[in-house]
């Protein structure tokens, strides 16, 4: 059992360096993180968002998973403005 752990870690974590685009990783985030990204407030961002919902879905807890940021990205575009890294 550890070792599928281990394999759906890395499994992540390829997925995440793999998909790159203009130095943004598609990883989930938090509501606020992906406002930072964009450069605006939080209050902005929920506004933006507020045409796409049916398509995006609900949030898992706090996070947007990575299908729902690449939607995101795909109706918003891609950030200019990125996130440091902090893994």
């Amino acid at each position: 059992m550890l070792i599928q752990v281990n394999v759906k870690f890395i499994y992540a974590n390829a997925l995440i360096v793999m998909n790159k685009h203009n130095g943004t990783v598609i990883k989930p985030y938090t509501h606020k993180e992906l406002a930072a990204l964009y450069g605006v407030s939080w209050l902005t961002f929920q506004k933006w968002l507020k045409p796409f919902e049916q398509d995006i879905g609900i949030k898992n807890g706090h996070f947007y998973n990575t299908r729902q940021v690449e939607i995101i990205f795909e109706k918003l575009g891609y950030p200019s403005v990125h996130l440091s890294e902090q893994n």
